[in-house]
Parts: structure tokens; C-alpha cells; sequence
């Protein structure tokens, strides 16, 4: 960005439609012919009226969203497939910490058989959406990261007996680290993609 320039910020709004009182140079509703058009004129083929595009029915501030994650919304499930990371050097508290940068995160599990593997599980679809959409490709502990949405509608807790109990399953529904408890959370307004930037704040 060049210095001294202004940047733009497109977040959707909470209005379900917008009224257009007259047309001039600050309004102006696209549907109706133009002021230098005769009377009674049509407008050759109208644009379509737009439906609101989905959003989370919880929060009274939407979701920050792309036009790269238009195709993507029609997707309900809560969980994604996540793979490419180093086994070794990456645990479920570590996935729970990235992913939940883009929600709130319910369970993450490193698949026993397969540990560059791991489901995390959101508590909303369109969380899983948004981290899908920033975190798919991205550089992460020497590898890079392959995002997509499982087949799975959960994840399952192992056995109390079970091997990977400890290690490799962690259930977060009741973790106080959620940073999206409030409707009104400063922290929809914060995400982006991952960067080499940290902000600091109540320093």
C-alpha cells in the first residue's frame, strides 16, 4: 500500500435491506430509471434483487467474510479436515490456539493412525468457513496446511481406557481461551489472515 493512503474496510452490515428515498449523488437505487431518463421509460432488464448472504443467527455483528468464501457458505458442517503439519512438533493445544484465532473451537483430534492428520470441530458452521478460508495453504511448524471439510458431523470422544485420551483428543466446549463468547466481541473485527505481524494490545 502506498504511504498516506486510505484503506477500505467491507464488513457486512446488520440492515436486511437498504432504503433509497430519491436518487441523487449520494443515493441511488439501481432498479428505477435514471433522472435523465424520459417519463414512464423502462430499464432494460433490471438487476436481480441480491438475497442477504448467511450469516451466523446468533451474533448481531456478521461474520467478516470474501468473495473467496462465497462458494464455500453453502457448507454446514462444523468440522474440518486438517493435514500437513509436522506430527512431532504440533499437539491439539496448538491447533486449538491457530483455529481458534477464526472461532470457537469445541474438540480437536490428532488421528492415532495418521498424526500430520487432526479434526477440529467448531461450535458454528460458519467459524469452520472462515478458517477454512484463511488457513487453507498456509505455512505452519515447517509444513503447509491442507483445510477442507470432513465428512464427520462430530467428533467423538475416545474411551476413558482409550490410548489417545490424553494426548492426542481434547475436548475445549468448556475452555475459557474462546474469544468469540460475546455477540458484541471486539475480536470479529480482527481477523485476518496469518502474518509475521503480532498486534499487542492491554500492554
Amino acid at each position: 500500500m502506498a504511504p498516506n493512503c486510505c484503506s477500505m474496510r467491507i464488513v457486512f452490515s446488520n440492515l436486511s435491506d437498504i432504503t433509497v428515498k430519491r436518487n441523487d449523488d449520494r443515493s441511488r437505487d439501481f432498479r428505477l430509471a435514471p433522472p435523465h431518463a424520459a417519463a414512464g421509460a423502462a430499464v432494460a432488464h433490471p438487476p436481480a434483487q441480491l438475497s442477504s448472504p448467511p450469516m451466523l443467527h446468533a451474533y448481531s455483528t456478521p461474520y467478516p467474510s470474501t468473495s473467496a468464501l462465497a462458494p464455500q457458505l453453502q457448507i454446514t458442517g462444523c468440522v474440518l479436515l486438517v493435514s500437513g503439519f509436522t506430527p512431532n512438533l504440533t499437539s491439539p493445544d496448538d491447533l486449538f490456539t491457530l483455529f481458534g484465532v477464526y472461532g470457537n473451537v469445541t474438540r480437536v483430534k490428532i488421528l492415532f493412525t495418521k498424526q500430520d492428520t487432526a479434526l477440529v470441530q467448531f461450535s458454528e458452521p460458519l467459524f469452520a468457513n472462515t478458517a477454512m478460508q484463511y488457513l487453507h495453504n498456509a505455512p505452519f511448524r515447517g509444513g503447509t496446511l491442507r483445510v477442507n471439510h470432513s465428512h464427520h458431523k462430530s467428533i467423538a470422544l475416545p474411551r476413558e481406557d482409550g490410548e489417545d485420551q490424553a494426548t492426542l483428543t481434547r475436548d475445549y466446549s468448556q475452555s475459557n481461551l474462546h474469544r468469540f463468547r460475546s455477540a458484541s466481541s471486539k475480536n470479529f473485527r480482527h481477523i485476518c489472515a496469518p502474518s509475521k505481524v503480532l498486534h499487542l494490545s492491554s500492554i
